[in-house]
Formats: C-alpha cells, structure tokens, sequence
C-alpha cells in the first residue's frame, strides 16, 4: 500500500513537471525565435519626456485650431529716480482662431479693480497680410489695414510686453509653434491626471527655453526683423513655466497654463522722458478645441468697413 501511495503521488508530480519543464521550454524557444512573431519581451514604458514629445508631435501637425484664453497682467512700474515702483493688475480674455495664413481673434482688456470698464478689440488677419481691426476707435465698425500700413505701424510702435502673452497663443497655431518646441526636455514633469467635461487629461509641467523659444521665432519666414527684436528684448531677462494638459482619448494637447515672469517693456520716448521702467508677469491658461476643423475666416462685408480696400 506505501509504494502504491508513492506512486500515486509521484505519477502526478512528474506529469506536473513535465507540463512546467515543456512551457517554460516553449517559452524560451519562441522568444528566441522571433520569426515565429513572438516575443516575451516587456515593453519599456515612456518616460515623461517622450510620453508629452508623442503628443506634441501629434498636436503641431494641425492646421487648424481655436483657443479660448484668459490672462492675468501685472504691470511693475518704477520711477527709475526714485525707485518706487507701483503695480497694476489688469485681464486680457478672449478668443484666437485659424492658422498660419488666416485667423481671427478678440481681446477684452479690463482692470481687476474694475471689470466692468473694459476695451473690446476684433481683429481679422488674412493672408495676404491686411487685417480689420474694430473697436472703442472705429465707433463698432471695422477699419481696414493694408499690409503696408500694418508694417509703418508695427515699425513705429514697439511690441506691447503686457500683451505679449497674446504672441506666446499665436505661436501656437502659427507655423514656428514655438511654445510647443522649446521646452527643455529634463525639466518635464508628469503631474496627477487631471478631469474636466468628461474627459482625462494627463499633465506635465515644463520649463521653456526661452533662448530656443526667440530662435523660433527668429527661423519663423512671417517674422519681420522688428518682430525678431522685440521678442529679444522683452524677453531677455524673462523665465517661462507652462504645463501641458493632455487627452487621453486623442493624445492631443487641449489645455495648456503658462506662467511668464519678468518680461520687459521696451521704453518708447514718453516713457524715457517720464523716467519709468515697466516690468510685466503674466499668468494665462487656454482651451484648445476645433482640431483641424474648417473654418471659413473672410472679410467682413464692405457695408460694415469704414474704408473698403476698393476705396482706397
């Protein structure tokens, strides 16, 4: 009965052994077999770096897109003399829309301390290079602006740094796409998933490399020389952190935060003669939507300019 009871236990554990010897055995064949189309190696997982690099590629193939934006300005005016420095806190909000060659856009410019009063300017660029712009000035119509005339004055006016975060949403849908571009790669950061409508987004902090950043907008051919030196002195002494929000679902970059700090206002000659320096921080956040939509954008109709091109 001892020997039967041995034999009734090792039968099995033999046959058991034979099955692990014969997979582990199939196993070791396959995968050093890799015609057979099997594998056994784990996939390496992405680090944060490439994981938001996959969907920034994914996102600066689009031609076109919408924003929605909201931004904080703080303005830090200094009585060089003196030293005595004021701060004002004012908000642009508003919309960009289009690509490259066309887009449109409104910005409302309010004060923190008083909301209510508020500038309202739309601007429609198209891509010959003229524009329409409406506003306080234009008494609700549109004017329209020749190309010559947007450079006469782009040339006698230097860039806004208060509004430059406007030209930091522009590069997202122009053709350089600085600020996806130029961030640092060993300064991204995988935050917590964050929720909004439904839908996941994963998040990643990143720094941006603001010499790399001008030098795009330096390689940008719709960049005027004015537009190269300006962006080099308002942010020369600049830092710039912005964190990426990413759908799940379509590995697009929908949401994005910048925080830029220290840009620098270029002095115009009431400015010198006043004997103040300005320094501004903006904090703006964006929706992203409408990928590769169409969107038709034209000029208003005649009726609604005040001076039609064909009257001109």
């Amino acid at each position: 009965m001892l020997k039967t009871t041995q034999k009734g236990i090792v039968l099995p554990l033999l046959l058991l052994a034979l099955i692990i010897v014969a997979v582990v055995g199939g196993v070791y064949y396959l995968s050093k077999n890799s015609s057979l189309g099997f594998n056994f190696t784990p996939p390496v997982p992405l680090n944060s770096h490439q994981e938001l690099e996959g969907a920034v590629n994914k996102t600066v193939t689009v031609k076109t897109a919408h924003l929605d934006y909201k931004t904080n300005v703080k303005s830090h005016i200094t009585v060089i003399s003196t030293g005595v420095t004021q701060t004002l806190d004012n908000n642009v909000d508003g919309y960009l829309a289009g690509s490259d060659e066309a887009s449109k856009g409104e910005l409302k410019i309010y004060s923190t301390q008083n909301p209510s009063s508020s500038v309202v300017i739309d601007v429609i660029s198209l891509k010959d290079g003229g524009s329409y712009v409406k506003g306080p000035a234009t008494a609700g119509k549109w004017r329209y602006v020749s190309k010559e005339e947007n450079n006469k004055l782009d040339e006698k006016n230097p860039t806004d740094a208060s509004l430059y975060g406007f030209n930091l949403l522009d590069s997202v849908i122009s053709d350089n796409k600085a600020l996806f571009r130029t961030f640092k790669k060993e300064t991204v950061e995988k935050l917590e998933d964050f929720s909004a409508d439904g839908k996941t987004l994963k998040r990643f902090s990143v720094e941006i490399a603001v010499p790399d950043f001008v030098g795009a907008i330096e390689k940008d051919p719709d960049s005027t020389l004015k537009d190269k030196n300006d962006a080099k002195a308002i942010l020369a002494d600049a830092t710039i952190k912005a964190t990426f929000y990413v759908d799940k679902n379509t590995n697009y970059i929908t949401k994005l935060s910048v925080s830029a700090k220290n840009l620098t206002q270029i002095l115009t000659p009431e400015a010198k003669q006043l004997g103040v320096s300005t320094r501004h921080d903006i904090e703006l956040s964006a929706d992203i939507s409408r990928f590769d939509l169409p969107m038709e954008i034209k000029a208003p109709d005649p009726s609604e300019v005040i001076n039609p091109p064909s009257s001109i």
